[in-house]
């Protein structure tokens, strides 16, 4: 614990030290997909907090589900490849599959598995901590918000989402902060962005917008990206310009695929050439953060640590 401590004032000392530089980044624009990134339950989906949590343990967790596998795979690919195979997104299998993955810890206890009790303290640590909430949204996010208050660095988030809940989220944020935390809310639509004041077709506009607007709503365009098979050209913009120092970006999704350039949820690109940039680029400077859906939940220092390593990373590079 002492030791955590240390290292926690070293990186805020550190970060208050290069922050004041003349190459340190003067704003922060945190990006944050919704569902698994901020909350786990989905009112869209009709999926509660145990049911995510199921989902989320499913995905963890790798054994020898039956005799017939001959090496270990996660409960999840276990019931998409195995137990219901077929096109991942067709509706009515994938009803099927929702159902396994929600017995999921009552299956364990019938079975007698070996990795029952493990899995059910997990579930009960997991089931309690959100239990504890206000809302919905993961403590971790505030704690976030209060570490950057505190510090007196300046910042944006930016809600981004392709699901439903949009509205929903940001009047629970709203009402926990005690105030109109977001200042505007637009859309994507087609690659524009639709905004009350307009819409923004070229890159540099839509970069100014997000980059200048203050805490935002924004709602993704989900049919592009689904036509197109999830590719990241289609994927949720995130538009980067990576000779503007005064801005740093981050993007948090649980969805973020770290190994797949092609096939993405979000789709960077440069504000100068309007080309795509490879995710696996961003990942590594620090621009895009696969979420860990549990950690999140389950560690209130999560984002603000993220936070804290990309915050030196991009002040050290810009040097």
């Amino acid at each position: 614990m002492l030791f955590l401590k240390r290292y926690i004032y070293l990186i805020l000392s550190i970060f208050t030290i290069i922050s004041s530089g003349a190459n340190a980044a003067d704003r922060l624009i945190i990006h944050f997909d919704i569902n698994n990134t901020l909350i786990a339950s989905d009112r869209i989906e009709n999926k509660s907090s145990e049911n995510a949590i199921c989902f989320l343990l499913a995905k963890k967790h790798v054994d020898y589900w039956d005799k017939t596998l001959s090496e270990p795979i996660s409960y999840y690919d276990y019931v998409y490849n195995v137990v219901v195979p077929g096109d991942s997104k067709d509706k009515d299998l994938k009803k099927i599959r929702k159902q396994y993955l929600d017995r999921f810890i009552d299956d364990l206890r019938e079975q007698q598995h070996p990795l029952y009790a493990k899995i059910n303290e997990e579930f009960n640590t997991m089931n309690t901590k959100l239990s504890s909430l206000k809302g919905t949204v993961f403590a971790s996010f505030y704690k976030l918000l209060k570490f950057l208050d505190a510090e007196q660095i300046q910042y944006s988030i930016i809600l981004r989402t392709f699901g439903g809940d949009l509205d929903f989220i940001a009047a629970e944020i709203n009402e926990t902060l005690g105030t109109e935390f977001f200042a505007a809310k637009a859309n994507f639509k087609n690659g524009a962005l639709v905004t009350e004041f307009g819409t923004l077709t070229d890159a540099e506009s839509i970069y100014g917008f997000m980059t200048t607007s203050g805490n935002l709503m924004i709602q993704d365009d989900w049919n592009p990206w689904n036509l197109h098979h999830e590719s990241s050209e289609y994927g949720k913009p995130f538009y980067l310009k990576p000779d503007d120092t005064s801005v740093f970006q981050i993007f948090f999704d649980d969805n973020i695929e770290i190994d797949d350039d092609v096939e993405n949820i979000i789709g960077p690109k440069d504000v100068k050439t309007n080309l795509p940039i490879k995710v696996s680029e961003i990942i590594k400077t620090k621009n895009a953060v696969r979420v860990n859906t549990i950690d999140a939940i389950l560690n209130d220092d999560y984002f603000t640590k993220h936070v804290m390593d990309t915050a030196l990373n991009a002040s050290t590079s810009t040097q």
